[in-house]
């Protein structure tokens, strides 16, 4: 029998893969004392709130260095580095065998074509159906390298125009002080290739994309369940309870705002600013969210859900931060919004938005969404137990 593998399979098994390989990374960290115990769960809390790889909030927190976390990634998934110098060097004949979209949707860098082989860069070189689709396009078979996910999408960036989510702009300072911080882990003379390169000083607006767009290029399929609303809290709640990762999650919360709006969108409150995370609903385009970044301005709703840390629910001005989200989500413009807060451990740490379309006003009854919200802490600190144990069980 051939089984055939669909979005949702594919998804689980890279799900799997990354796992394996980051219980392996904080086993060989451990065991080289590159981090303690306690410096490894307290990035596992981190990923699991905010995302990115774990090597990722390894560094952001100041816990080893990037040389040290590139270096032994690559030792364990037993494939060569990718320097991210050379890669900024990659000539224009070679960047154009992928085009943008191809290359913003796989998170896959061409480097060279040796002997017929295209050398290519990526973070997940286990993200196999990536790998076929940039073999498939490229006409050629592939070889991966290994290069870190913040130099990897620092370089699309630079190389294809590709804006930073903003997890990566290097200008976050507040990310470089928690970083640096006394008693942090050395930086290494490799880690300015995770800060911020000299090439990738230039604003996004002023930067050149080197791939031509490719006629009939096809989208990669959407991964994982259709959001499908959720109708009832029960239902919800047990969805919730089952949730594998932090997407998962994520998921359930939408299907259950999409049961009592048109549009809804997940933000991560993080360092004062609002980042898109996750969205769905009418005319939707979860990419557009996912670079939304907005301050907690004062008088403005991302503000007043910040500073109260209460659900807001009622009309928006037409405050430039406000206009940004609808731009986001698709221009049109509702009657009244509902925006409500989730908290983790006394924190703030995401929003979930929702409102009933164009012109449109939101139900006044949110109680039920809010029940849901107040059931994350418990689904992410079982989240958070699964991977710390898995972690000492490696250790």
């Amino acid at each position: 029998m051939v089984v055939i593998p669909t979005p949702i399979s594919a998804a689980a098994e890279r799900r799997a893969e990354r796992e394996r390989f980051e219980t392996e990374l904080a086993r060989r960290l451990l065991n080289l004392r590159v981090v303690t115990q306690s410096n490894l769960e307290a990035a596992i809390r981190q990923q699991v709130l905010t995302g990115g790889h774990l090597a990722t909030n390894l560094w952001e927190l100041g816990l080893a260095d990037g040389r040290t976390l590139s270096r032994t990634s690559a030792e364990i998934l037993d494939i060569r580095e990718a320097s991210p110098k050379a890669l900024a060097k990659v000539p224009a004949k070679v960047r154009r065998l992928l085009a943008l979209d191809v290359v913003e949707r796989t998170r896959v860098l061409p480097m060279a074509v040796v002997r017929s082989v295209l050398r290519v860069a990526t973070a997940e070189p286990w993200d196999h159906l990536a790998l076929g689709e940039v073999a498939r396009v490229s006409g050629y078979p592939l070889e991966p390298f290994f290069v870190a996910e913040v130099p990897l999408v620092r370089l699309m960036r630079r190389l294809y125009g590709i804006p930073l989510c903003p997890r990566f702009v290097p200008a976050d300072k507040s990310i470089k002080t928690q970083r640096h911080r006394p008693g942090a882990a050395p930086p290494s003379a490799d880690d300015g290739l995770w800060d911020e390169l000299p090439e990738l000083s230039a604003d996004i607006a002023t930067v050149v994309v080197s791939g031509e767009p490719q006629a009939g290029a096809p989208r990669r399929p959407p991964e994982g369940e259709a959001l499908v609303p959720l109708t009832t809290l029960a239902a919800a709640r047990e969805a919730l309870a089952v949730a594998e990762d932090r997407d998962a999650i994520a998921t359930v919360l939408l299907r259950f705002a999409l049961s009592r709006g048109k549009r809804a969108a997940l933000l991560l409150y993080r360092h004062g600013v609002w980042s898109g995370w996750h969205a769905a609903g009418h005319d939707v385009d979860p990419e557009r969210v996912r670079q939304l970044s907005v301050p907690a301005q004062t008088a403005t709703m991302f503000g007043l859900v910040a500073s109260s840390g209460a659900p807001y629910l009622g009309p928006l001005a037409p405050h430039r931060w406000h206009i940004e989200l609808w731009h986001a989500l698709g221009e049109a413009v509702p009657g009244t919004v509902a925006f409500l807060p989730v908290h983790f451990r006394g924190k703030l740490v995401f929003g979930l938005y929702l409102d009933a379309g164009d012109g449109a006003d939101m139900p006044t009854d949110v109680a039920e969404i809010l029940v849901l919200a107040h059931s994350v802490p418990t689904a992410i600190e079982r989240l958070i137990a699964h991977r710390i144990e898995a972690s000492r069980r490696s250790g």
